[in-house]
């Protein structure tokens, strides 16, 4: 009777279980957005990676993915998913790092959006230096557009920048909600005079939304202030030069996110995403790619 309750425990632990493989094939997918291309970056059959979804699906239950015209978007709970298949990778790649791997040597050139170097950034390297301390990180922090730019012409290695939901490429970190923020003592906000706004570049995927948004809303605007940098847009909305946009996870302490109520247009969600260098991946940057993914 013992061996058969064994025997019984063993087999429903195996309708749960999934192999890292398995992981690996949806986290792909995700990235990529497109079944067929993720097949071709694995090496693997198209039923074998749509076998790999069906069985995380029947794990746990729910749909991973919504097919579009454009390819496929995750679902809410597939992005739950996938940041728990996320953490199961770095975990794994850690192990073998730590147990047998050689270490990690040599540079690595990583572009970081502004507000996140200054948000979670930290963190970040203080995780993957415990871990690899002999490689040496060459980091240069600026605007998603300019980062793409230089990862696209092999300036760096890998980025970590924003996106558009449901943009394909890169691989999924997560989504934010971008907010209003003026100066900590508010402000006065006139609707029948064009709103005053502290923006970063055109190059900026915030400063886009938001005249889209408030044209959309017939709401007129004027530009008081522009940067390229955090600091720089920081500065004059503090001073109650005017409002700005930023991601709800980014306002700084200087700053106090403007009421629902206020009159301004809502606005979407963006994405932040990670993306490397085609063609040249080295074991550095996929130890850091593991390791950023973990801390969301």
């Amino acid at each position: 009777m013992e061996l058969l309750d064994q025997h019984n425990r063993e087999i429903r632990s195996a309708d749960f279980a999934i192999d890292l493989e398995v992981l690996r094939s949806f986290c792909t997918i995700s990235e990529i957005g497109n079944m067929t291309r993720a097949a071709q970056r694995l090496g693997r059959a198209q039923s074998t990676l749509s076998s790999h979804i069906r069985r995380i699906e029947d794990v746990y239950d729910c749909a991973l993915f919504q097919r579009t015209s454009d390819g496929m978007r995750l679902t809410d709970k597939g992005y739950v998913v996938l940041s728990c298949a996320q953490r199961i990778l770095h975990t794994h790649t850690k192990a073998l790092a730590d147990l047998k791997g050689p270490r990690l040597s040599g540079p690595l050139r990583v572009g970081i959006m502004d507000d996140f170097a200054i948000e979670r950034f930290p963190a970040i390297l203080k995780r993957f230096g415990a871990v690899h301390p002999d490689v040496r990180l060459e980091i240069e922090v600026g605007l998603s557009a300019r980062l793409h730019s230089r990862l696209q012409d092999g300036e760096i290695d890998l980025a970590v920048a924003r996106r558009h939901p449901g943009e394909s490429g890169g691989r999924f970190l997560a989504r934010e909600a971008l907010c209003w923020v003026g100066p900590p003592a508010g402000i006065d906000i006139d609707e029948s005079a064009p709103l005053p706004l502290v923006l970063f570049t055109p190059d900026c995927l915030y400063r886009e939304i938001v005249l889209k948004a408030l044209d959309a809303a017939g709401r007129s605007w004027r530009i008081v202030a522009v940067s390229s940098t955090l600091a720089g847009v920081v500065a004059p909305t503090f001073a109650g030069f005017g409002v700005t946009v930023l991601a709800q996870g980014t306002i700084p302490r200087e700053l106090r996110r403007i009421d629902d109520g206020a009159g301004l247009p809502s606005l979407p969600e963006t994405e932040i995403a990670m993306f490397s260098r085609k063609g040249s991946s080295s074991e550095a940057a996929e130890a850091l790619m593991d390791t950023i993914t973990s801390q969301f």
